[in-house]
């Protein structure tokens, strides 16, 4: 049976309800279960906006083969109807669940989240999750815990990971969680679904002496300057392409972390990091500054032979020999094939994060510095959270590591 409409609940200025012309009583919902296609069903007459009363078929997620589970079906349409008539809940006109994720993004971009984040919820609803509900023609009003359930393991099935599902899984509560404090619905459906586990996962990692071949390996290529960085204070791959030189001060001997480059359908440059902890200005130990004004050096070497062709847009720390700026998807690819051409062991980019973070924690560094240090997320859970690293002392973390590395 298809559902012509679906109940929200309606007020106005009037605190009236319906259309902002009183009611001579107020109208409640009612119903009974009914078996159809050996499901049970609430069969409601819920108050529309027009004061009339329209059914709605609610199904229970309740077997009714050979009619059992009677019992069952009444009690939950009898608690059906309690939430109806208890959150006042009215009739409007259905919404597609895809329709209502463009209404909740819209909702989300003036919230204030960073366009970064905006940007990764876009993909994840533009790449899967529209498609899904798309072709099934999910209406917003009708949900249920099993239709989001069926999403969840439909993923799962085509061999997605837990911490990806995980991710999509996010998007579609805050969407349905919006609709619910929007009066849309009764309850966020998504809230007794289950998320399949996320596994830790296995991080593979250099040696100090894979490091230092690595390091070699990169020295005379382009995407030399990104490899370094990455290496000795473990920035992520958005945090390198955003990296300038504005934020290097060789005389104090910082880096400061403080803008990102990130790619999803498109490419985002903000000046927020991940998260407000991963604003960090950290320590550059004195064996670093030569290579640092070697890489200044180089570019303006570059600059001075391209001439007028020469990209002078921005301050960017990782430059090609034209002035263009590394974008993130070039990280990626170059660093994979210095690997391969080098014949290192496969490692992705990100791993050089978790290499310096496992090499700092064995050079005697405690979880503590390595967490203020890294910001990174699986330390940082195991880390002692109460007080904060001086810079004497995370200058001493970063320096005895480069020490130890360079003396390999």
């Amino acid at each position: 049976m298809t559902i012509q409409e679906q109940p929200v609940k309606v007020t106005n200025s009037n605190g009236n309800g319906l259309s902002g012309k009183k009611r001579r009583g107020t109208l409640k919902t009612t119903g009974s279960p009914q078996a159809k296609n050996n499901k049970w069903y609430a069969v409601l007459a819920v108050p529309g906006k027009d004061g009339r009363k329209h059914t709605a078929w609610k199904a229970l997620d309740i077997d009714a083969t050979g009619g059992k589970n009677r019992k069952k079906a009444q009690q939950a349409t009898a608690d059906l109807i309690a939430q109806y008539n208890s959150a006042q809940i009215y009739y409007s006109k259905p919404i597609l669940f895809v329709d209502w994720l463009d209404v909740w993004l819209k909702h989300k971009k003036v919230s204030g989240l960073s366009d970064v984040t905006i940007q990764g919820y876009q993909s994840h609803i533009n790449k899967v999750i529209a498609p899904y509900y798309r072709e099934r023609g999910t209406v917003l009003q009708e949900m249920r815990r099993a239709d989001v359930q069926r999403f969840y393991d439909a993923q799962s099935a085509r061999g997605l990971k837990g911490k990806s599902i995980k991710n999509y899984a996010a998007v579609i509560y805050g969407a349905l969680q919006y609709a619910y404090k929007e009066e849309i619905i009764p309850s966020n459906p998504a809230a007794r679904a289950d998320l399949p586990k996320v596994e830790k996962p296995a991080h593979n990692v250099y040696t100090l002496e894979q490091l230092n071949k690595l390091l070699d390996a990169a020295k005379d290529k382009t995407i030399f300057p990104a490899v370094f960085i990455a290496v000795h204070f473990g920035l992520r791959r958005s945090e390198i392409a955003g990296l300038e030189w504005s934020a290097i001060d060789l005389e104090a001997k910082t880096l400061t972390v403080c803008k990102t480059v990130s790619k999803f359908s498109k490419e985002v440059i903000s000046n927020r990091t991940k998260t407000s902890s991963s604003l960090r200005t950290l320590p550059i130990a004195d064996e670093l500054i030569p290579t640092f004004r070697q890489i200044l050096a180089k570019q303006a070497e570059q600059r001075l032979a391209a001439g007028p062709s020469y990209n002078t847009d921005g301050d960017w720390f990782c430059r090609h020999p034209n002035g263009n700026r590394f974008h993130p998807d070039y990280i990626t690819r170059a660093f994979n094939n210095l690997l391969e051409q080098n014949g290192l062991p496969h490692i992705t980019f990100h791993e050089l994060r978790h290499t310096l973070a496992s090499l700092l924690i064995e050079t005697g560094s405690d979880l503590k510095r390595v967490s203020e240090i890294m910001e990174h997320a699986d330390i940082s859970t195991t880390a002692d959270l109460y007080g904060h690293l001086s810079a004497d002392a995370k200058r001493d973390t970063l320096g005895n590591f480069c020490r130890t590395l360079h003396a390999v």
